[in-house]
């Protein structure tokens, strides 16, 4: 699943298996949105902030359901 796949398709139930990969986004995506922010690149900052936004209420969602 790539990281866009969460803003792409929000209507998707993502399974509990995924739960791990879905963490590991969310990661990859804090690490490239410090990277953005100190290279000043201020569209990806939009970009992955976004979503960062989708990952993580996917994540919640899983967590209560």
């Amino acid at each position: 699943m790539h990281e866009n796949a969460c803003v792409r398709y929000l209507f998707l139930r993502v399974e509990p298996a995924q739960m791990l990969r879905l963490k590991e986004i969310h990661t990859n995506l804090s690490d490239r949105l410090q990277k953005a922010r100190v290279q000043g690149w201020l569209r990806e900052i939009a970009a992955i902030e976004t979503t960062m936004a989708a990952a993580t209420q996917k994540l919640e969602a899983m967590r209560t359901s």
